[in-house]
């Protein structure tokens, strides 16, 4: 707190006025190094323990000399690879997924779509579940994810992914999430009107006294 009204007083002595009230006095004060803060108990940076302080990286070593180990990095005795298909449109139903031609070629050794993993929903809370782990009969942006494929490497999982063919009914696609709102544009979900999934409102508590000092401090901007 000490580090910000210092900061705000520096950059402009004219352009912050500040009200300081001790139990119903009221003192206006026009510079802010007028403040009693000789009254305020303000630690100092220094010497925190944790704050204001650099956390050792303990594999910071490892990792500057490549000798770190990623998940990418493993390779196991029968381990498989899997790439991803994903949509090349923003917007549109899928008609038809074709895996007939990739599940032949060698090296494959499985193709999984949402009919395999079925249409349980998830997402941030039980209010937004809205989303699959593989889109089940549309798609709602660029990349959503239609099918995975798991193989012996990465380049037949590549090559069979190039090999699945989808049938799309392209719809049109809402690009800006203010206009989305609006009445009459695409809806991505279809329990979700004008595109808002969920609203959430705050309206609680004291701003003015959350700083947790025996004084409140009002800052208001005034022309110099």
């Amino acid at each position: 707190m000490l580090q910000s009204l210092r900061g705000l007083q520096h950059k402009s002595q004219n352009m912050i006025r500040v009200v300081v009230d001790h139990g119903g006095s009221t003192t206006e004060i026009t510079s802010l190094w007028d403040i009693p803060f000789t009254k305020y108990k303000f630690q100092d940076p220094m010497t925190y323990k944790i704050l204001n302080t650099r956390a050792p990286r303990v594999d910071a070593v490892d990792k500057v000399t490549g000798k770190a180990v990623y998940t990418d990095d493993l390779s196991r005795a029968g381990m498989l690879r899997v790439a991803i298909l994903h949509s090349p449109i923003a917007h549109g139903r899928i008609l038809n997924i074709d895996t007939s031609k990739a599940e032949k070629l060698p090296g494959v050794k499985g193709i999984v779509t949402s009919k395999d993993l079925g249409d349980v929903k998830y997402g941030v809370s039980p209010a937004r579940y809205d989303e699959t782990v593989l889109c089940t009969d549309r798609v709602r942006y660029v990349g959503d994810e239609i099918a995975a494929v798991a193989a012996i490497d990465m380049d037949v999982a590549l090559e069979a992914v190039s090999l699945i063919e989808v049938d799309y009914d392209e719809l049109p696609a809402v690009l800006d999430g203010q206009t989305a709102m609006n009445e009459g544009l695409p809806q991505l979900h279809e329990k979700y009107k004008n595109n808002i999934c969920a609203q959430v409102h705050w309206d609680f508590g004291d701003v003015a006294l959350s700083n947790g000092i025996s004084a409140m401090e009002r800052f208001e901007s005034i022309e110099p």
